[in-house]
């Protein structure tokens, strides 16, 4: 399989590579909170996390992360009024699939096959091993088998 990676002596391609998710979502906050979130989901967040990373105001960032909780790809795990914190909900579909999608950015940027590997070994690790075929796959075993190399147990 041929590859082909973006050369980033073009500004335009610098901007492709230096946007979240490759700019496809456009350069709207929202994006920038779920990229830091995608790029570490094992971290616990605050607003005031978020906003220094993502070089964003605390309403910003409180308007992104209501909208993400909204559509269940976080999960506040603490809130006494003052300080929530947030992490990632790892059970989430959209959470694979934007995980799928940080590796074709990087697969066209860099002219690598993250993301084909990453699919290619975990169907090889849950291959059944009388059968020949793929292990019927799950979110939750797909992103802990390329995460931690193994198979998740479902516990988050």
């Amino acid at each position: 399989m041929a590859k082909h990676a973006v050369k980033l002596s073009d500004p335009e391609e610098t901007d492709y590579y230096e946007k979240p998710f490759g700019g496809l979502f456009g350069d709207a906050k929202i994006a920038k909170v779920v990229e830091e979130l995608i790029a570490d989901p094992d971290t616990l967040y605050s607003p005031t996390d978020l906003a220094e990373l993502t070089e964003s105001t605390a309403p910003t960032v409180r308007a992104a992360l209501e909208s993400l909780l909204a559509q269940k790809l976080i999960k506040k795990i603490k809130d006494d009024g003052v300080h929530p914190v947030y992490k990632v909900n790892k059970n989430s579909k959209k959470f694979i699939a934007l995980s799928l999608l940080a590796f074709a950015v990087k697969d066209d940027v860099d002219g690598t096959d993250a993301m084909d590997t990453a699919i290619h070994d975990y169907c090889e690790y849950f291959r059944d091993e009388e059968k020949q075929e793929p292990y019927v796959m799950t979110a939750m075993s797909w992103i802990s088998c390329i995460t931690t190399g193994g198979p998740s147990t479902g516990a988050v």
